[in-house]
């Protein structure tokens, strides 16, 4: 007579690989939940750092020159005085490889030459080409309009007496 207390080596073996399946799905579940996460941290982090360099652009008395440059994030926070406050040693957000790009080109206005600058800023945390591990902020800085102005009458008129 069999004895039925116990389980088969087939019912252990079926129940094995269904727990095998179901652990293999949550790490996978976890792992993109964590790259997802590190993704978003550095989206966020990378925009507290543009708005930083974007404000240290708008309160300089002069606008930004006409120009393109681009380096390391770091070396970019330091001259605009963002370590002042923070211990460097503390500071260890900015990870691995980060990047900025920084393009200012002249905006003319209908009578207006020169009138703003148009600032694209791109923090990227990895590939700056890749969409996914970037960031990219827009701004306008006005230019002194005083020395800019055009006068749409000069030469219409002659005073000649």
């Amino acid at each position: 007579m069999k004895n039925s207390a116990g389980f088969t080596l087939i019912e252990i073996a079926v129940a094995v690989a269904i727990l095998g399946i179901a652990l293999t799905t949550l790490v996978g579940l976890q792992t993109r939940m964590l790259d997802i996460y590190f993704n978003e941290r550095n989206r966020f982090d990378a925009s507290l750092y543009g708005q930083y360099l974007m404000v240290i652009l708008e309160t300089k008395s002069e606008p930004p020159p006409v120009a393109s440059r681009e380096g390391d994030l770091r070396d970019a926070l330091e001259q605009a005085g963002f370590f002042e406050s923070e211990d460097l040693d503390d500071f260890l957000s900015l990870r691995g490889e980060w990047q900025y790009r920084e393009e200012v080109t002249s905006v003319d206005l209908p009578l207006i030459n020169d009138a703003m600058r148009r600032v694209d800023l791109i923090i990227s945390w990895g590939d700056i080409e890749n969409e996914d591990e970037r960031y990219s902020l827009v701004n306008f800085i006005p230019v002194d309009l005083q020395s800019n102005r055009q006068n749409p009458f000069a030469g219409a008129f002659s005073t000649t007496q």
